[in-house]
């Protein structure tokens, strides 16, 4: 009833480390989860800390009122995120709830997803998609984010966020409601491209937290941020860099 979990364990692997790789594929489509109280579910999971999945098709999945992380995938290899219906959330008790919370995936395809009405009572996180835990080389696009709320801090509510990710791409992704619409820092990694987003009614359009620290986040450095579209009118704050002071995005 109302579960869907694929896998055996929580994520195990280091940030950019190579797991043992078995000939696992799998499709995930057309499901409808609904709980019967809002909070309850616990949406679809696929995490094994021992193995990767290869090129999985998750798709056209409708996740509603689902408890903390309504998509949490690990250890992906390939394959394509897409067309799924991701809304109403509630984040309480897990710091990292996002809509789809990807942890040490690589060569994988987020698009055309509707993540939308996520709550969280947490300081930090509680992002729409949120790219984590030694992501590398994963591009996401053409996603509507819409509705992202969290608590008080930069690392909060949004839209899309980067941490522990090198060689992503995030584009042509539309953020509307969100608390910070792109929020990238702490060790973020290298060679990120963010560009051609369009971002309104977000507190903050694009919030990088920089840091001089050796492997750090820094937004001067293989980082590049190009063509994003931030509504100055609605949101207050349209790019903020921090610890340094490049062209705003």
């Amino acid at each position: 009833g109302n579960r869907a979990n694929f896998g055996l364990a929580t994520v195990g692997a280091s940030p950019f480390s190579t797991t043992t790789v078995a000939n696992d594929t799998l499709t995930v489509s057309g499901i409808t989860l609904v709980p019967e109280s809002p909070g309850l579910g616990k949406g679809i999971r696929l995490i094994d800390s021992t193995r990767a999945f290869i090129a999985p098709d998750i798709s056209n999945n409708i996740l509603t009122g689902q408890q903390e992380t309504p998509m949490l995938l690990s250890s992906i290899i390939g394959g394509r995120i897409h067309d799924n219906n991701i809304g109403n959330w509630i984040a309480s008790g897990y710091k990292v709830a996002a809509g789809i919370e990807l942890g040490g995936c690589s060569g994988l395809l987020v698009d055309l997803n509707q993540v939308h009405d996520g709550v969280s009572s947490q300081t930090i996180d509680s992002a729409g998609i949120f790219t984590d835990g030694g992501c590398d080389g994963v591009t996401v696009r053409s996603n509507t984010i819409t509705n992202i709320q969290g608590g008080s801090d930069d690392n909060s509510g949004q839209g899309t966020a980067l941490y522990f990710a090198r060689n992503c791409i995030f584009e042509l992704n539309t953020l509307i409601n969100c608390h910070r619409g792109t929020w990238a820092g702490g060790v973020a990694g290298d060679n990120n491209i963010i560009r051609n987003n369009s971002y309104s009614g977000c507190d903050i359009g694009i919030k990088i937290n920089c840091s001089p620290t050796a492997g750090a986040f820094n937004y001067s450095v293989n980082n590049t941020f190009s063509n994003n579209i931030v509504d100055i009118n609605s949101c207050p704050d349209g790019g903020i860099i921090d610890n340094i002071a490049p062209t705003v995005p």
